[in-house]
Order: C-alpha cells, then sequence, then structure tokens
C-alpha cells in the first residue's frame, strides 16, 4: 500500500526519536537521504550526532567524578 521509500523514511523517524534527536536533525537527515539522494551528507550528520553524544558522555565523567570529589571532601570535613 505505501511506497517503499516511505515507509523506510516512517521508521527512520520512529527510530530517531527514540534515540532522542531532535526534529530539526531528522528533517536534514531525511532531507539529505530522500530529496537530495545524498548519503554522504546524512552519513556526515549522523557521525556528528555520535560525536556530539560522545563529547556528552566525557561531560557527564568529569561532572560525576567532581561530584564524587565534592562528596568525599565533604564527608571528610564532617566526620
Amino acid at each position: 500500500l505505501y511506497d517503499k521509500k516511505y515507509v523506510l523514511m516512517l521508521s527512520f523517524i520512529t527510530e530517531a526519536r527514540k534515540l532522542d534527536f531532535s526534529l530539526k536533525e531528522i528533517r536534514e537527515i531525511i532531507t539529505s537521504l530522500f530529496e537530495k539522494q545524498s548519503k554522504t551528507e546524512a552519513e556526515q550528520l549522523l557521525e556528528q550526532k555520535v560525536e556530539d553524544i560522545q563529547h556528552s558522555i566525557q561531560e557527564l565523567k568529569k561532572r560525576k567524578a567532581a561530584i564524587q570529589l565534592l562528596t568525599k571532601q565533604t564527608l571528610a570535613n564532617i566526620s
């Protein structure tokens, strides 16, 4: 009933939303893949998302370490 292109598009949108892609990011990727037919551009956008996530992970690890240090210092000063 539906063209394969639209089924793939909807599937991508559904999965991308589950992975917390913004609507803007999804629109850019969909435009690259289905309108411009540019797999390279879409791949670059997806790789950028992975880099952004990696950066967020590093920042969260730093915050975690800082909180752990703060906790240790605070508890040591109270005892």
